[in-house]
């Protein structure tokens, strides 16, 4: 599975700014700036058609 198979997501109904953004912050370290950006932003775009 690659990058373009993935958009960031949650099964927990509200997170609290402080654990949203760590789940970014940890994305964007993990993977090229590249493939951040496709995780997301981009994927989540094209899977809803905007």
């Amino acid at each position: 599975m690659g990058a373009d198979r993935l958009v960031l997501g949650t099964d927990f109904p509200f997170q609290a700014k402080a654990e949203y953004q760590s789940a970014i912050d940890y994305i964007s370290r993990a993977v090229s700036a590249e493939q951040a950006t496709t995780i997301l932003d981009t994927n989540a775009a094209a899977l809803f058609g905007l």
